[in-house]
């Protein structure tokens, strides 16, 4: 069995070697805004609760995606995230012009300020939609630093009555949630959900602020160990999905997600920032930041096909050099 995981990872891999030398943009995830209503222990951008600083224009992230669709088409998927995208007045005008342009959307948000009213004018324009839960009520509003359990479940029941075409949680373990995980899932399976995404807590942003909560590598290991034993549970109604193993992932094991995981930052996709900074990925370490380019002063194609080149280099692998 193991000499056939070798020999299948190596057929990944060099499937891998090819998307690098083609290095196609397929997917952008968009930081609309660096605000939020919300002050939540593990945000990894430490974003600014409630106030906009240096975030690009209406006119400028329209400007961009016509530039995008001129030089890509409109295959591209847009990743929209923040801070919260909610809280931008002008979100709606900007999701209808991407629309328009025919791109596909997704939107991920911690489901404080939706309502009848927005999931109406979401429901015809998203692809997907994301929301965050944390658990139950007591782990939730500890992680989101507010009481928001009960109104972020309210709106996720809310979804039945509207058309949102793939509906995504997103349940960030730490402390204080993993011991719940068992019911917890059982309680989503009650909910009409098409994916569970489950992502360990990481120190970036305010998490190095809240260590103490980061699980313990016998909590990890638990964690995968559960993860690993539900993805085989024939009952379940929706996928599960760990961190980030969509990116080219191949085993069967949870606790393998980095070593088996073939990132595509620079190779297929790439983040751009509420600034307007591109950058390799949206969940980087911002202490550390290094941006590629920035929009508003260079030409998006020319950051895309000139300033990921080491991305694109055969051994370079940018989940592991970059955690080096």
């Amino acid at each position: 069995m193991p000499f056939i995981k070798d020999v299948y990872w190596n057929i990944k891999k060099k499937n891998y070697e090819l998307l690098k030398s083609i290095h196609e943009l397929k997917s952008i995830g968009i930081e609309i805004t660096n605000a939020c209503n919300l002050h939540c222990k593990h945000c990894y951008m430490n974003s600014i609760q409630n106030k906009f600083k240096d975030n690009l224009t209406q006119e400028e992230w329209i400007n961009f995606f016509i530039d995008l669709r001129k030089n890509f088409g409109n295959k591209v998927l847009i990743q929209i995230t923040g801070g919260e995208p909610l809280i931008r007045e002008d979100i709606f005008i900007i999701l209808k012009e991407l629309k328009n342009l025919g791109f596909k959307i997704s939107l991920a948000t911690n489901g404080v300020l939706l309502d009848d009213q927005k999931l109406d004018l979401l429901s015809p324009l998203l692809t997907s939609l994301s929301i965050s839960l944390d658990g139950f009520s007591n782990s939730h509003n500890y992680l989101r630093d507010g009481n928001t359990y009960d109104k972020v479940l309210e709106n996720i029941k809310k979804l039945t009555r509207h058309n949102i075409e793939y509906l995504s949680i997103k349940t960030v373990i730490y402390k204080k949630n993993i011991e719940e995980l068992a019911p917890f899932y059982q309680f989503l399976k009650t909910l009409k959900i098409d994916l569970w995404h489950v992502l360990p807590m990481e120190l970036l942003g305010r998490g190095v602020m809240n260590k103490q909560e980061e699980l313990s590598n016998q909590e990890y290991e638990k964690l995968c160990s559960f993860i690993d034993k539900i993805k085989k549970d024939k009952d379940k109604n929706m996928r599960v999905m760990f961190g980030e193993e969509a990116d080219y992932f191949m085993s069967d094991n949870a606790c393998d997600c980095l070593k088996y995981k073939l990132c595509s930052a620079g190779i297929s996709s790439c983040g751009i920032l509420y600034n307007g900074d591109v950058v390799n990925c949206i969940q980087e370490d911002r202490s550390t930041l290094s941006p590629q380019g920035n929009i508003k002063i260079e030409n998006f194609k020319n950051i895309w096909d000139n300033k990921f080149l080491e991305h694109r280099s055969l051994d370079y692998r940018y989940c592991i050099n970059h955690k080096k």
